[in-house]
């Protein structure tokens, strides 16, 4: 393999690369172009009415007579101005106990009222299930690039009494014997 050198004889590709720290190893990846813009999606408000785990979609435009003005100030405890976003995150962790494909089930049919027709709210949850499924293989993945970069022999777990330390107390005398321990052996 040929690698092209610039004049202070470094590797062309490593100035480019994108360095992260991970643990005590430092990592590169490899500079990549890409022509395309990220697109920056600006989440559309709604107003929901929410009775009884129903989300119904509501007409925000209100009415100039006094009996109408009433009735709505009556129900607007139950109406909130949200995203469809944020919906869909309190129903994934809602029904987060249930399997996947009936959580994925059961979201579609609780989401199904805020939408024009079916493919729509379907396309929508699809989108937002391979997101959140995404961000958990990265978030596992960042934990293991952190993991496993540490050289750790030991690994010890500690735990106090309620009826000696209160959470406070039990913190400093820690930080306190740590401290002992970092002073005389070197820890």
């Amino acid at each position: 393999m040929l690698v092209k050198l610039d004049k202070d004889g470094i590797a062309e590709w490593y100035l480019k690369c994108k360095v992260r720290k991970q643990g005590n190893v430092y990592i590169a990846t490899p500079h990549t172009t890409n022509t395309s813009k990220r697109t920056i999606r600006k989440e559309k408000p709604i107003s929901v009415s929410v009775n009884d785990g129903e989300y119904t979609l509501e007409n925000t435009q209100e009415k100039s007579t006094n009996n109408d003005k009433y009735e709505k100030s009556k129900d607007k405890q139950n109406i909130r101005i949200t995203t469809l976003k944020d919906i869909f995150d309190e129903l994934y962790d809602k029904y987060s106990d249930l399997k996947p494909h009936i959580q994925k089930n059961t979201i579609t049919q609780v989401m199904l009222p805020l939408f024009q027709n079916e493919i729509d709210n379907k396309f929508f949850v699809n989108e937002q299930w391979d997101r959140k499924r995404r961000n958990l293989y990265t978030r596992k993945q960042r934990f293991e690039y952190k993991a496993y970069n540490q050289s750790y022999e030991y690994f010890f777990t500690i735990t106090y009494d309620n009826n000696k330390h209160t959470e406070q107390s039990f913190e400093k005398s820690l930080k306190f014997a740590l401290s002992n321990l970092h002073k005389r052996y070197g820890c």
